[in-house]
Formats: structure tokens, C-alpha cells, sequence
């Protein structure tokens, strides 16, 4: 498997994403766009409002660092393809973007082909991996500063298939300071009573979700999240035939299966 490359196995990490931040109404995105660099100092330029494209309406935009942001304020209700979202009277549609600086192709499957050498990952597989790390963070503190005004619902992500509440993305958002991993507010982990537990999410890092049964929801749910932030934190990722220790006692096989919740391809953990 290595020779053949991890595109062999894992899909392209998703490098421009979007998130719905939603509001119980209108909210002054200029006022709360200034406080991000006082919650969060950094790289951060000054806003500015440019007219979007194919009916988008206007569009306050900015970098940080890599990272592009545009964010689209929306006096409306939005309807996802599935599921029913919290009553809300407004939304600001984030998205985040690599600048013509990352020198990343924003379109998934677009990535260039670099030749392994020794067994090691594709160069440009694991470029465009820290870049969706980095967008993710900047994405967190950026949720962190507007989900602060009083009418803000939450953040809806859509591959999450979740509406994570402003206190979630205020407290988790904290570890960041902590050099860690907001885990809960990238990768959505599932458990069932029977022990069942998945993954979601995880193919935006340039991985294949994670499926396990194990004897209690609470170890399925301590197995998939170690697994997951193992791989989102540091440039390892799985391949079947690996055995694995992730804490709970027992290590762990991997296979690659076809999940019976969806029917996609995903990387399975046997204890």
C-alpha cells in the first residue's frame, strides 16, 4: 500500500470549506469580524467588502496568514439537502480558502502528483493535509469571535451533519492555546449503546472515516477519537494490515471495509 501512494487508499484532503453560522437575527458582521484579532492576535488583515458573484451579495473578506476568508451574511433561512436546522432568521456562510500564496489547488482531486521516494507519504498530499489543519484553526477562532454575539444559534457543518452550540465552540476552542486539538469541532465521533461507533469528517483531512464495535460506547468512542486525532495532529495515516495501540488496552487491527451506515469506504478498527 505505501508503494502505491496513499491516494491509494485516503481521498485528497479537502483545502476550501464552508461552515453556516446561524442567528436568530441580523447580526453587525463588521463589529464582530473586530473581534477576532483582539480573542485571537495573529496575522490578520483588515476586512474589507468586495461584491460576490452569480447573485452571492456582498462579501467581507480577509486573510490570515494561507488562509482566505469569506464570509457571506445572509437576511434568510437555509435549507440543507438533509435534516432540519435550529429556527434562525439569519446565517453567515464562512468559507476558507488557501491564498495564491499556499500554492494549493482548491478543487478536490486536483492536488499534483509528486513521485514517493522510500516509502514516503506524496508530498503534495501532506502539504495540502497541514494546510486544512491550520484553515480548520483559523475557521475555529473565527467561529469563536462571532458566535459571541447574543443572537448566534451555532455553527452548522454540513459533512458533520451537526449544529455545534456557541458554548461548545467557545469552550473547545480554548485548546488551541493548549497546542491541542479541538477534535469535537472538526471530526463528528458517533456511538451507539450496542457499542457501534463512526466517524465523520475525517475524509476533509485526507483520511478515510474510522468504523469500530467495541464492548461499551464509551471504548468505541475513546478508540475513534485517539485514532482520529492521531492522524488530524501529526502526519501519520492508517493502512490496512496495521496494528495499532490507542489507549484502551488491547491494540487494534485495521481492514478496509465498506460501512453499512452510508455505503463508504472506510478504515474499520478490530480489538
Amino acid at each position: 500500500m505505501q508503494q502505491l501512494g496513499i491516494s491509494a487508499v485516503h481521498p485528497n484532503a479537502t483545502t476550501a470549506f464552508s461552515v453556516l453560522l446561524l442567528y436568530s437575527a441580523p447580526i453587525d458582521l463588521d463589529a464582530a469580524c473586530a473581534r477576532i484579532p483582539q480573542k485571537w492576535p495573529g496575522n490578520w488583515t483588515a476586512p474589507s467588502w468586495a461584491e460576490g458573484t452569480d447573485g452571492a451579495g456582498r462579501i467581507l473578506q480577509f486573510k490570515a496568514g494561507e488562509v482566505w476568508v469569506l464570509l457571506s451574511p445572509f437576511n434568510d433561512v437555509f435549507s440543507p439537502d438533509r435534516g432540519k436546522l435550529p429556527p434562525h432568521e439569519f446565517f453567515v456562510v464562512a468559507s476558507f480558502f488557501p491564498t495564491p500564496e499556499a500554492k494549493i489547488p482548491t478543487k478536490p482531486g486536483m492536488l499534483p502528483e509528486v513521485p514517493e521516494q522510500g516509502g514516503k507519504e506524496n508530498a503534495a498530499q501532506l502539504r495540502a493535509r497541514h494546510f486544512t489543519v491550520a484553515a480548520h484553526t483559523i475557521y475555529t477562532q473565527v467561529a469563536d469571535a462571532l458566535l459571541e454575539e447574543p443572537a448566534a444559534i451555532g455553527a452548522f457543518r454540513a459533512e458533520l451533519g451537526v449544529v455545534q452550540p456557541p458554548e461548545m465552540v467557545h469552550e473547545l476552542a480554548q485548546l488551541l492555546t493548549e497546542g491541542q486539538v479541538p477534535l469535537p469541532l472538526w471530526v463528528n465521533v458517533r456511538t451507539l449503546a450496542s457499542g457501534f461507533g463512526r466517524t465523520f469528517g475525517l475524509p476533509i483531512f485526507g483520511h478515510l472515516d474510522l468504523e469500530v464495535t467495541a464492548a461499551s460506547p464509551e471504548t468505541s468512542y475513546e478508540l475513534l477519537a485517539n485514532a482520529a486525532n492521531y492522524v488530524v495532529s501529526g502526519d501519520a495515516y492508517l493502512l490496512p494490515g496495521q496494528t495499532l495501540s490507542l489507549g484502551t488496552g488491547n491494540p487494534v487491527t485495521l481492514t478496509q471495509e465498506i460501512s453499512t451506515v452510508d455505503g463508504a469506504t472506510v478504515i474499520k478498527l478490530a480489538n
